[in-house]
């Protein structure tokens, strides 16, 4: 019977150790928080029709987005655009307000908590792609992490300038 007890005994505090192990190595890597987050884009030119997809992107999703070209992207009709899930549109010039903020409380950022999302990806069609550097590095993708420990506080900023896009403020390093 003490030895029943001993081997219950032993393999509780087996288990307690395991669980413990395995929250610390969770904590340790990648279940960071993330996002929402307030997000401000603005255009430096009133006058420019402009338009600027705002796309949660989760791990599976990353590699085809960061490297889909902009030039096809932004083409008439492109499927890859239109089915885009959860895509946010913001249109500038003629009129438009020249700021416009997707605010923490938007319906997108649940669809993108519930897809996983781990970035955002904001494209716009403002500027051209001279070529000859890869697609990841086109200045038309800004490709932003949504872990809280990346940015101050709760807003992010961004410009959208004759030749791509600017974050004003950030992400701090990893």
């Amino acid at each position: 019977m003490l030895e029943k007890q001993r081997f219950q005994s032993a393999m509780k505090h087996a288990v307690i150790h395991t669980f413990a192990v395995l929250a610390f190595l969770g904590l340790g890597t990648g279940c960071s928080r993330l996002g929402p987050y307030n997000v401000g884009v603005q255009s430096t030119n009133p006058t420019d029709s402009i338009q600027v997809d705002v796309v949660g992107v989760n791990e599976a999703e990353y590699d085809l987005w960061a490297n889909f070209p902009m030039d096809d992207y932004w083409a008439p009709g492109n499927a890859f655009r239109r089915n885009a899930k959860d895509k946010l549109v913001l249109r500038f010039g003629m009129g438009r307000p020249q700021k416009q903020t997707i605010s923490t409380k938007d319906k997108a950022w649940k669809a993108w908590d519930a897809r996983k999302c781990r970035y955002l990806f904001v494209l716009t069609n403002a500027g051209s792609f001279g070529g000859g550097a890869s697609p990841s590095g086109d200045p038309r993708r800004l490709i932003l992490p949504l872990e809280k420990k990346r940015w101050d506080g709760r807003n992010i900023e961004i410009e959208v300038r004759s030749g791509g896009l600017i974050c004003v403020n950030g992400p701090k390093p990893e």
